[in-house]
């Protein structure tokens, strides 16, 4: 294949990429916390989460690291590897990263939700009125011991 023609796919694919890392911003809404980003201190003082829920919060910022880590390593050895030659290469390639992402954007939700189960009415008032000032959907909290059926909402 002429190499120009190899740079063109290239660039569409990476394109395509963008577009469909998008998606899940323009479809979903939900309002995520970001557990396992940058902005943990900020988490903490939005929501003046006491020590109990500051040791959840960290502890589940490292479980996440843990589960996505691997998925990470297959996202990029997948984009080293795979063949990216063809249309259907990339169609290929695009599926299968996809299907990475969507298994570390479900691990985030899980650790959000799980912080939201420890938040207490004020907190997830808070919570919910900052979702709305910016058109997002609040997510359910989801409790820590899931068969006890509890939620603080």
């Amino acid at each position: 294949m002429h190499v120009a023609t190899q740079a063109n796919m290239r660039q569409k694919f990476f394109l395509l990429l963008a577009l469909w890392s998008l998606m899940p911003a323009v479809f979903s809404q939900e309002c995520t916390l970001g557990i396992g980003g940058k902005d943990t201190d900020l988490i903490i003082q939005v929501f003046m989460l006491n020590a109990g829920q500051q040791q959840k919060l960290h502890q589940w910022a490292e479980a996440l690291e843990a589960e996505n880590g691997p998925l990470e390593d297959r996202a990029r050895v997948l984009l080293d590897t795979h063949p990216q030659s063809t249309p259907e290469d990339l169609a290929a390639l695009g599926h299968k990263y996809e299907e990475i992402k969507e298994a570390m954007l479900a691990n985030a939700r899980k650790y959000d939700r799980l912080l939201l189960g420890t938040f207490n009415p004020g907190q997830y008032q808070r919570y919910s009125d900052l979702c709305g000032e910016v058109d997002r959907r609040p997510m359910l909290p989801l409790p820590e011991n899931p068969e006890s059926g509890d939620s603080p909402h």
